[in-house]
Parts: structure tokens; sequence; C-alpha cells
């Protein structure tokens, strides 16, 4: 019926035909630049996914003192906190390097996901310099293991060029804050000097009920843990300043994406950082898994009281327990955590500028020297928790970010 060359035609135009299609209703590839002057660069792990990390310096002129590891919170990106990052890298003179963990940001730009759509907003997610990454769901920072690589990987990476005794601080935010805590806890950097955490997510308001969480780890064990849900969290929650929840909304970059693995790890995690830091605080015996060591890593603590998105009493509770084994004395099954302290203002002349009072802040911790009950405080306390009374979740962006930032630059300054 047809002869031998259109037959050939045919038989090549079905082979073609895939591919034909493929091409037809793929997107293009498209990398996206990060909008800023900060220096930036990709780091390739040994899966070939490729990390979007920042680098920031004191002025030209000065050598960093130090060098902090900046982590950023679930379904935002480092680059949302540029302004913070430069004014800790130039008042407390340190090198900060902050990176897009996998599943965010300009790390999820910069990997293959063409099977998972696009960012809210319609911006392309579907992009790739290397062909060989593995596909990334929006909002999954990766195995428990892979986060601890992708940390220790960045931070080396970001002290390239500099003495390899520098003290190293880490500093995270909401979800950054618990990988701070739990990076500290089982893969501490060398030289660690202190810990600095926002808002972390040791615990939430709005903790999914048991069967929910159940159910998450029956998919995580028939290997279903990397598809992604909405992590439900509320906007206006962020800030008491109404532009910065509208900013957040509109930002092309932010999602409200996380994976079940990553909703596990939060989870997971804080739970095991708190019962292991209570086991330890009761029975004045170490527990079954590491706890922070307030002997080896200093830890400051800021959080609102006003927060629905991540707990307060969490770090209250965190702080008490730490501040407990700190100081030797085993604590009571229900015992009340360590009493916030208001610092009697005609005494603080002293103090350290992150203990200078202020009217909407109390501190809570204490030190081997502090003598249990005697309402003494050491501005040395291995464990402190600032709360700020009324604020929200991102203090950064909250009506008192000024005294937030003066604190963390004079707690970084103050331990290296």
């Amino acid at each position: 019926m047809f002869s031998k060359p259109l037959r050939y035609l045919a038989l090549l135009f079905l082979l073609l035909l895939p591919a034909l299609a493929h091409a037809a209703f793929t997107r293009p590839k498209i990398m996206i630049a990060p909008p800023t002057q900060m220096p930036n660069f990709v780091l390739q792990q040994p899966d070939h996914t490729n990390l979007r990390y920042y680098v920031v310096d004191p002025p030209a002129d000065e050598q960093p003192k130090g060098v902090m590891l900046f982590i950023h919170g679930l379904g935002e990106y480092a680059l949302r906190h540029e302004p913070l990052i430069r004014q800790i890298a130039e008042a407390a003179h340190v090198r900060v390097v902050s990176f897009d963990l996998r599943g965010h940001g300009y790390t999820q730009q910069s990997n293959l996901g063409v099977v998972y759509g696009k960012f809210p907003r319609g911006l392309v997610s579907d992009v790739t310099t290397s062909p060989r990454a593995p596909p990334m769901r929006l909002g999954d920072v990766g195995s428990f293991a892979t986060l601890m690589e992708d940390c220790t990987a960045v931070l080396a990476a970001g002290m390239r060029g500099l003495p390899a005794d520098l003290p190293t601080m880490v500093f995270g935010h909401s979800l950054g804050g618990l990988i701070a805590l739990v990076f500290s806890t089982y893969a501490p950097p060398a030289h660690l000097r202190a810990t600095i955490a926002s808002a972390p997510a040791l615990d939430s308001p709005s903790r999914p009920m048991a069967p929910t969480i159940y159910a998450a780890k029956a998919l995580r064990f028939f290997g279903l843990d990397s598809i992604a849900i909405d992590n439900g969290l509320e906007s206006s929650g962020l800030s008491r300043d109404p532009a910065v929840a509208a900013s957040y909304e509109q930002d092309p970059m932010v999602h409200s994406y996380v994976s079940l693995r990553t909703g596990l790890f939060i989870f997971e995690e804080g739970d095991r950082l708190l019962l292991n830091a209570d086991h330890q605080a009761r029975l004045a015996e170490p527990a079954q898994d590491p706890i922070f060591d307030v002997a080896k890593s200093r830890l400051f603590i800021l959080h609102g009281d006003g927060d629905a998105i991540t707990s307060q009493p969490a770090s209250l509770r965190f702080v008490s327990a730490l501040s407990a084994v700190a100081r030797g004395t085993p604590r009571e099954p229900g015992a009340p955590p360590v009493a916030s302290l208001d610092l009697d203002p005609a005494g603080t002349a002293s103090l350290p500028a992150y203990l200078q009072p202020h009217e909407d802040l109390i501190f809570s911790g204490a030190s081997p020297s502090a003598i249990p009950g005697s309402g003494t405080f050491s501005p040395d306390a291995e464990a402190i928790l600032a709360t700020y009374r009324g604020a929200y979740h991102e203090l950064s962006q909250d009506l008192i970010k000024e005294d937030f930032i003066s604190r963390v630059v004079a707690y970084t300054m103050s331990v290296i």
C-alpha cells in the first residue's frame, strides 16, 4: 500500500514522536540568578545536588574574627534575611555564610525538578544545572544525614581562605533554628563557640494530631515521604507589622510546601532534643542520645511569646533543662522551668548589651555559678532565653527588630 521509503519515513516518525512531544510540551529550563550583590556560589554535593550559598564579609579593610553559618526557615530562602546577614557581618566583624536549603530558594532553582510543577505564583521550578541531580520536591530539605552533610559542606566551603582555627557560630531562624540546634548537637563544627536560634521549631502550637503523624510515618515506611503538602503557615503570624506579611505573600521565591520527610524531621528532632535534655536534667546522668553540650557551645535563644508558629514554651523548657544540666542539679519531674528574671536596671551597668534591660524583654537561664533559687543571673550563662513579650514569629522583622539585631550582634561579639 505504501512504498518502502514512505514506510521508513513513517517508522522514523513513530520513533521520534516521544521526543517531539517532549519538546512541544516541556517548558524550557531557566536558571534564575539571585538578585543580590552578595557573593554567591554553587556547591555540588556528592549526589550532584547544587547548593546555592552566599558569603558576606566585614568591610574590606577588616579580617573576619569568626565565621557564622546562617540557616533560614521553612518555605523561604537566605536572601529574605539579607539585611540581617549584612548587619551582623559588618557590626560583629564576622564572615556570615548562608545557603538555600534543598527544596528552597535558588537551590531549588538550581536542580532538576521537572515533574513537580511550578512554584506558587507562576515561577518556573523545573530548572537544572546538573542532569544527574536527584529530583527535588518543594519544601524537602532531605534526610537527616544529608542535611547535616549540607551544613558541614557549606560551612567548610564558606571558610575557604580563612584560618582553620577561627571561632565558628551557627545561627538559625524557625526551621533553621531547629537545624542549628540539631547540627550543633550531632555534627558540631570545629571550634564551635555558640549557637543562636531565633524562634526555633522545637515544637508548634499547631502541632498535627497523632494520627496524622502516624500516617506520615507509614508513608515513610513505603518510601513516599518526599510527597509535598501545604505547610499551613499563616503569614499573618510572622510579624505585628502588616507589611511583612504582604511582602512574604508577594515574594515569588517563597512557597507554602513542606515534604512529609521534613515535617517528620521537625517534630521528631524537636522531641528528641527536648526529651534528651529533660532526661539528663531529671536524672543527672547521660541520656541515650547526645544532648546540646553547653560546656562546649554557649546557647542564645530569642523567642516571642506571641508566636503562633513555633512554641516559646518549648524554648523555655529546653533552656531550663540545659541550665539544670549545667548546674548539675537534677530537676524533679513536673518541676517548673527556670524562673524568668527581670534584670534590675540599677545593677546592670556592667552587663553586656545583649543582657541590658528592655521593657518588653525577659531573660531565662542560669550558669553553674548561679545558686538555684537565689535570683542571681550570670551574664556568662551557658544557656540563655530572651523572650520578647507580645512579639510574633519573625523577630528580625517584628516591631522590636532593631533591639533584636543589636542583641544578636552584641552576643556574637561576646563569644568570638
